[in-house]
């Protein structure tokens, strides 16, 4: 499964300061055109709070055009820069319908892992509160399935980052929210937005990690009394998920005309190509003593012959690893073989054998087939 993040996107009807920064709608869009063109692209977009600049009516407006390509898979939630029954208002038919009374939490369950977003954001408020009616929520919610691998996403992170001046605008009560982490080792991973930069730490045993705004960052500064906002490129993030953990990645999206690109294709094929001739045909023939023995044989996704070793030396090797196997002894028996260091073209591996490319045999007493 991949989950696209993208977070504080800060949607404007006014120039202002920041406005003369970055113009967020563009970078907006070109978040949603990069999103939109994924291969494999993402089977949910995660909008992480603080979506527009003040709130009002024009700016939803504005937003939900841009955001329509995603229309089918944008799972919003509120920040502290969104107006909550005007956020609710706009993004009605985008919302599921278990959507909490008191704040804008919800579940989604329909998808390998479970998404569940927790809105944390008071009105009026430039800080959030993970109170007791939202962790009653929390706690319940992750109570009711607990073998499930979940997504936590919400907007404010309940952690201290070291930019001062953003701590002390964060989440009030953030040890409540930790401790409810940890009480639910299922969470696999929480997501958060408000810091405008990607930082990355862990709650128990569930990594965290922030978003990048999809306008302008946050100046990397650790100093206690300064803070900036400075125009680097417009961000989001991938979370994959492999049916085992999660890997994020952090991409970046600039203006067109300012990128330079090398074109790797026929490099990765020919990785591919690689990978895929590590895969062992096992000739059987007959050895001295009347009976058989295995001699492995590197061949292609097309049966090809690339490399044979001696009678006796079995091996495996795919992406780098070695594998043993138990080998067919003379008697009938079976007996384990020590792997023999195949140094084939997987990736990383030298390559110290001729390669020629012949039909395997396929007549006579030997016979092959792939492993």
């Amino acid at each position: 499964m991949l989950i696209a993040q993208i977070s504080d996107c800060h949607i404007r009807d006014h120039v202002g300061a920041f406005g003369k920064l970055v113009d967020t709608t563009e970078t907006l869009g070109r978040v949603v055109d990069h999103l939109v063109d994924l291969d494999p692209g993402p089977d949910v977009v995660l909008a992480t709070g603080d979506l527009t600049a003040d709130g009002t009516e024009t700016q939803y407006n504005t937003l939900l055009a841009v955001l329509a390509p995603l229309a089918d898979r944008l799972l919003p939630l509120p920040g502290n820069h969104d107006e909550g029954l005007a956020f609710r208002t706009a993004f009605a038919d985008w919302l599921p319908p278990n959507v909490a009374e008191d704040h804008c939490s919800y579940i989604v369950d329909n998808h390998p892992v479970r998404l569940v977003g927790l809105d944390t954001s008071l009105p009026g408020r430039h800080d959030g509160r993970f109170d007791e009616v939202r962790e009653s929520w929390l706690d319940r919610t992750l109570a009711d399935e607990p073998d499930r691998p979940t997504v936590v996403f919400t907007h404010f992170p309940p952690f201290e980052t070291g930019l001062r001046f953003m701590d002390q605008a964060g989440l009030l009560d953030a040890d409540r929210f930790r401790t409810t982490i940890e009480r639910h080792p299922q969470v696999r991973l929480l997501v958060t937005g408000h810091l405008h930069r990607t930082i990355h730490t862990v709650i128990g045993s569930t990594p965290v990690s922030t978003c990048p705004s999809t306008g302008n960052q946050l100046g990397l500064d650790l100093h206690p009394d300064r803070g900036s906002a400075v125009n680097e490129p417009s961000g989001f993030q991938l979370h994959r998920w492999d049916g085992e953990r999660f890997v994020t990645h952090t991409g970046m999206v600039r203006d067109p005309a300012t990128i330079r690109t090398v074109d790797l294709g026929s490099f990765v094929a020919e990785i591919r190509k690689r990978t895929e001739a590590c895969m062992v045909g096992i000739v059987f023939g007959e050895d001295g003593g009347g009976g058989t023995s295995a001699a492995p044989t590197v061949v292609d996704s097309e049966g090809n012959q690339i490399e044979q070793f001696e009678p006796g030396m079995f091996g495996y090797a795919l992406n780098g690893k070695d594998i043993k196997f138990n080998t067919p002894g003379h008697s009938g028996g079976v007996r384990e073989w020590n792997v023999v260091q195949m140094h084939l073209i997987a990736s990383g591996f030298r390559v110290p054998y001729a390669l020629p490319s012949r039909s395997c045999p396929s007549s006579g007493p030997r016979r092959s087939s792939k492993a």
